[in-house]
């Protein structure tokens, strides 16, 4: 029963992200090339200027020359 949960799940998952792709959504991959630090900075970075310090305090927005 695991198995075809998980298999249900990865294919929810594989049509989430081609929908996304076919519409032109930017899709953040969860396949652990990246520590959450680095998630982290990836989303910041995505909404840029919709984020403030105050919601996301020690979040830096590499880039954008918030350092």
């Amino acid at each position: 029963m695991r198995a075809e949960v998980a298999a249900a799940a990865v294919t929810v998952a594989e049509d989430a992200v081609r929908g996304a792709r076919r519409l032109g959504i930017r899709v953040f991959e969860v396949d652990g090339s990246r520590d959450a630090s680095a998630m982290a900075e990836l989303v910041a970075d995505h909404f840029g200027d919709r984020l403030t310090e105050r919601e996301n305090p020690g979040v830096s927005r590499r880039g954008r020359g918030d350092r």
